[in-house]
């Protein structure tokens, strides 16, 4: 029932608060909360002027400090009751005026509190405690101090040594008891701890010990397995490129050997066709050692028929001329060959398809100059018939002038012809001994520029075995390097490993 009264007259109470509230405007609520705080901070400044009421004055900054908040709460309210949702745009204003009221009572109590503290503390509280000194001591006023002191101590005194609970010695008691309560659970429980500890940490030892084994074997399957992985990765590819390189040089070498035989083959047969040469050369040579003998017995012809002898200059001059023009070509055909030479040491690479060249125009010139020679004794043998024809008619002319001389004349016709006849082929000897002493000595430049060939490629091949011997040393010392490299790293990692276990088996132990 009185509840209901309670709720009845709250109800009642708030309608009318609502009611009250709804009637004023916010500018009033501000002016009406300043001028109660302005009255209580002007009642202070009075009070505390004239030294009164001493309680009100410690209590006046709470209080106007307390006026500012409410008056912020009743701002918000006003503004509140004032705010229409339906109409927001109209019912804006009012809302904004509450909010002013609210922060302006809020703003004007809390500062003039602050002002009457400092104002308060800096002025009035030094009176206040020199009033509160007595003008002369008495002894009445030391009776009473005391009288104090001795009910203070009488109240120490019971609280130290009285027998209550409360007392220090019984809270000491208490104390104590508990401390030992305290020490002799904890003692228990340190003991419980300490055989939970030993019993977990044995446990935690065996496996330690157990897993210790198999996870270093685990690990380090693992370490090699990657090991191998990435030594394959890393040196596969390198692997593979020096395989195939090292086959495509086997093939080049093979190739290389192939036209070395050939280019060989091709020399010898050079060589061969030489020796022919010279064997041919050598045989006119020796036939041509007659020449100088059957010359001082044509010198004896030649006094006596000086006619004869100046026809036979004049086909002699021929034959001279064709041994010059021989000669000549002997310069050329160094030419051809030294030309032949330095194409041979300018590039190993065409080595084959060159010296196959020269070789036919070697046999070409050889074939040549075989047919030139072959020329020179059909033309010589042509001009002994002419020179033969010749005689016989420079005989019959002397056979009409003088028949005494016929005879000697036809002998020495026989002679001459004979003579002449030796003479043309010990010329053509001397022209084919010429023509060896050329081919011999093209057959020592070309020998010569062979033996440079070879050597050339004797140079190339040694360079090129020791080029590659060299790479293949390099990428075996890079490879051993970098697989010594990682080997340390493999045992830094293991002694790393095999440190940290001990370690920890140090610990555990």
């Amino acid at each position: 029932m009185f509840v209901m009264h309670c709720v009845a007259w709250g109800k009642t109470m708030g309608s009318s608060i609502e009611a009250l509230l709804r009637q004023m405007s916010s500018a009033f609520a501000t002016d009406a909360f300043i001028a109660l705080i302005l009255a209580v901070f002007v009642i202070a400044l009075y009070q505390a002027e004239k030294g009164k009421h001493s309680q009100f004055l410690e209590y006046a900054p709470g209080i106007m400090t307390s006026l500012g908040i409410l008056g912020t709460f009743v701002g918000i309210v006003i503004g509140l009751l004032a705010f229409n949702v339906d109409d927001i745009d109209g019912s804006i204003k009012a809302l904004l005026a509450g909010m002013k009221t609210a922060f302006i009572t809020s703003l004007a109590g809390m500062l003039l509190s602050v002002v009457f503290k400092v104002v308060d503390a800096w002025r009035f509280s030094p009176r206040r405690d020199q009033a509160r000194l007595p003008d002369q001591v008495r002894p009445e006023h030391i009776l009473a101090s005391m009288e104090k002191q001795n009910d203070k101590l009488d109240v120490i005194g019971a609280a130290l040594v009285g027998a209550e609970e409360g007392s220090l010695i019984g809270q000491l008691k208490l104390i104590r008891a508990d401390s030992n309560d305290s020490n002799t659970q904890a003692r228990r429980a340190r003991i419980e701890f300490e055989e939970k500890l030993w019993a977990e940490m044995r446990t935690f030892a065996d496996i330690l010990s157990k897993s210790a084994t198999s996870q270093i074997i685990e690990a380090l399957r693992q370490v090699i397995h990657d090991f191998n992985e990435k030594l394959t990765e890393q040196f596969g590819e390198n692997f593979k490129a020096l395989d195939a390189s090292v086959k495509k040089l086997v093939d080049w070498q093979a190739q290389y050997s192939a036209q070395v035989e050939l280019m060989g083959a091709q020399f010898e047969q050079s060589a061969k066709s030489l020796d022919l040469s010279e064997a041919a050369v050598q045989l006119i040579a020796t036939e041509c050692k007659a020449i100088p003998a059957s010359m001082g017995e044509l010198r004896e012809v030649l006094d006596v028929n000086q006619h004869q002898i100046a026809e036979l200059q004049r086909h002699l001059e021929v034959f001279v001329a064709m041994r010059d023009e021989a000669i000549q070509a002997v310069p050329q055909l160094t030419a051809k060959v030294e030309q032949i030479a330095d194409q041979m040491a300018a590039g190993a690479v065409g080595m084959g398809v060159i010296l196959a060249e020269k070789t036919e125009e070697f046999d070409t010139f050889m074939t040549r100059s075989n047919v030139a020679v072959k020329e020179m004794a059909l033309a010589v043998a042509d001009q002994s018939e002419k020179l033969t024809v010749e005689m016989s008619g420079a005989v019959a002319e002397l056979t009409s002038t003088s028949r005494e001389m016929v005879r000697s004349l036809e002998n020495s016709s026989k002679t001459v012809h004979e003579q002449i006849k030796n003479a043309t082929q010990e010329m053509s000897e001397s022209v084919q001994r010429e023509t060896n002493r050329a081919l011999g000595g093209l057959e020592q430049q070309v020998k010569a520029a062979v033996e440079r060939t070879g050597e050339a490629v004797n140079v190339q091949m040694s360079a090129l075995d020791r080029a590659t011997q060299q790479e293949l040393e390099r990428v075996l010392s890079h490879f051993g390097t970098s697989l010594a490299r990682i080997s340390d790293g493999f045992v830094t990692d293991y002694e790393r490993l095999t440190k940290r276990l001990a370690e920890l088996s140090r610990v555990v132990a």
